[in-house]
C-alpha cells in the first residue's frame, strides 16, 4: 500500500490527470481511498485551475469527496468567489457541502458580515446552523455591537441555535464595553436568550461587583439559572461585605424557597 501511495503522489506532482486515471484503475475501493488521501496535499499545491477541473469532471463520488474540500480550502485563500462557485457546482452532495464549508471557513475570517449575508440566503438548512455559529463567533469578537444588533433582528428562515449565539455576543460585548452590553441586555425581551445573556454578565462581574451581579440575577426568569447566578453573587459578595450581602438576601423579592439556600450560605460558612 505504501508503494501505491508513493506512485500516486509522484504522478500527482507531474500529471494530475494521469494520477486520477491511476486511481480509477485500482480494483479495490479501500485502495483508491487511501491513495486519494495520500495525493490530497500534492494536488492542492498544483495548479488550482487544473486540479479543480479534473476533480469536478470526475464522476467518481469518492474522488470528489476525498479531494474537493482541500482544493476549495486552498483556492478560497485568495479567491473566495471562484472557490465558492466551483464548490457549489460539484455533482456529489457530500463533497459539495464539505467544500462549501471549507470556503466559508476562510471567508469568515476575512469578512464575517459578508459571510453571514451569504448564509442567510444560500446555505442548505442542514448545515446552516453550524456554519452560522462559526461565522457569528468570529463577528462577535471583532464587532460585538453590530453582531448583537444583527442577532436582535435575525431573519426568518435562519436555522440557528440561538443560545450559543447569545452567549458568544454577550461575552464579547461585556469584554468590549460592559456598560453598552448591560444596556443591550436590559432591552432584550423576556426569553431564555435574555436569561442566558444575564447569566453571562453575572459570571463576568460577580467577583468584582457582586451587588450588581445579585441585582441582575434577581431579574432572571429561569429558576435554575437565576438560583445559580444568585448563589454565585452572594458567595462573592459575602467575601467583600457579609452584612450587606446578608441584608440583600433578606430584602430580595424572591420566594422563600429560593431564599433558603442563600441564607444557608451565611449559616454554614460555605
Amino acid at each position: 500500500m505504501n508503494s501505491l501511495g508513493a506512485i500516486g503522489r509522484k504522478l500527482a506532482e507531474n500529471d494530475p490527470a494521469e494520477a486520477l486515471a491511476f486511481v480509477d484503475s485500482l480494483p479495490y475501493e479501500d485502495e483508491r481511498r487511501r491513495v486519494l488521501s495520500n495525493m490530497n496535499w500534492t494536488l492542492r499545491q498544483q495548479s488550482i485551475e487544473v486540479s479543480s477541473r479534473l476533480v469536478a469532471e470526475n464522476r467518481d463520488p469518492m474522488v470528489q469527496q476525498q479531494l474537493a474540500s482541500g482544493i476549495a480550502e486552498e483556492w478560497s485563500k485568495y479567491d473566495v468567489a471562484g472557490a465558492l462557485a466551483w464548490s457549489e457546482s460539484l455533482s456529489d452532495e457530500q463533497a459539495r457541502k464539505s467544500a462549501v464549508g471549507n470556503v466559508l471557513g476562510n471567508w469568515i475570517e476575512s469578512d464575517p458580515v459578508a459571510t453571514l449575508r451569504y448564509i442567510e440566503t444560500n446555505i442548505d438548512p442542514e448545515v446552516q446552523s453550524s456554519v452560522l455559529q462559526s461565522a457569528f463567533n468570529s463577528w462577535s469578537r471583532s464587532d460585538p455591537q453590530e453582531a448583537a444588533s444583527w442577532l436582535s433582528r435575525l431573519p426568518e428562515g435562519i436555522d440557528a441555535r440561538l443560545e450559543p449565539m447569545y452567549r458568544s455576543v454577550a461575552n464579547a460585548y461585556i469584554q468590549h464595553d460592559p456598560m453598552a452590553a448591560s444596556e443591550w441586555i436590559s432591552g432584550l425581551s423576556e426569553s431564555p436568550e435574555r436569561d442566558l445573556s444575564i447569566e453571562t454578565l453575572v459570571n463576568n462581574i460577580a467577583n468584582t461587583d457582586p451587588e450588581a451581579g445579585f441585582m441582575w440575577a434577581s431579574a432572571m426568569g429561569n429558576g435554575n439559572r437565576r438560583n445559580n447566578s444568585l448563589r454565585r453573587s452572594v458567595l462573592a459578595w459575602k467575601k467583600l461585605d457579609e452584612q450587606a450581602a446578608y441584608q440583600a438576601v433578606i430584602d430580595a423579592r424572591i420566594d422563600a424557597e429560593e431564599k433558603a439556600p442563600l441564607l444557608k450560605i451565611f449559616e454554614d460558612g460555605s
